[in-house]
């Protein structure tokens, strides 16, 4: 009661009315702020993988569509080696032979460059841009591979001995993020903490603090200068 009480001068609300945790505890909270609209329906509490339960919702917002890229690739295993071979063994016209050093560069770099696109023809995909994380190595994405193999098998068999190898492996994961972020962040406060300012965007980073600059709404840089001139005299 003193902690929904504490919410409450807060202005929010906690929505789970049911133990989460398998000793009976309601220890997962989901808080929404008492002044926002309902955003969420279908609340429940499920038995998850762990000792505490999953707390389910569906929300009622729209997800941000994910950035993209646009890319160039060629499927060079399908190439036709014998047939790939034989085009390029053919002669070129004897004008060739006429040409200046620039001239035969230029036209050898356009015959391999169309010989490429007959054979194996360029096509353009669209990619998902994911953010760069400089802790994340190969051993971490090989131990993931793992991860998810063990949870396709046991999703399949749903076997309790696949599952406890899936929570094994699951839990291996986890443990080596945390510690790649450890050390990494460890070291980088270390190699900057005398430097204070980078010392500062680093946290900041960590604390996902943005420092936005509010400015008034000009049409131009000499407005904004004048405004403030005028403001200050």
């Amino acid at each position: 009661m003193c902690f929904q009480n504490l919410l409450s001068s807060y202005g929010l609300v906690q929505h789970v009315a049911s133990p989460t945790h398998q000793l009976g505890h309601t220890l997962d909270l989901f808080i929404t702020r008492a002044s926002d609209p309902i955003v969420f329906r279908n609340l429940q509490c499920k038995d998850g993988l762990s000792n505490h339960f999953a707390i389910t919702c569906n929300l009622l917002i729209e997800k941000p569509p994910p950035l993209t890229k646009s890319i160039k690739t060629r499927n060079l295993k399908a190439i036709n080696i014998d047939s790939f071979c034989n085009d390029v063994s053919n002669p070129t016209d004897s004008s060739f032979l006429n040409l200046d050093l620039n001239g035969k560069v230029s036209h050898y770099n356009s015959v391999l460059s169309n010989l490429l696109e007959t054979h194996a023809p360029a096509t353009v995909r669209n990619v998902r841009i994911r953010p760069n994380t400089s802790w994340y190595d190969e051993i971490i994405s090989s131990e993931k591979k793992k991860r998810r193999k063990l949870e396709k098998k046991w999703r399949k068999s749903r076997l309790e001995i696949d599952r406890q190898l899936y929570k094994q492996q699951k839990q291996k994961v986890i443990s080596l993020i945390k510690s790649a972020k450890l050390n990494y962040y460890k070291n980088l406060c270390a190699t900057h903490s005398k430097d204070q300012k980078k010392l500062f965007n680093i946290i900041n980073k960590l604390l996902h603090k943005r420092h936005e600059i509010s400015l008034p709404d000009c049409e131009s840089d000499e407005e904004l200068a004048n405004k403030f001139s005028h403001f200050f005299l």
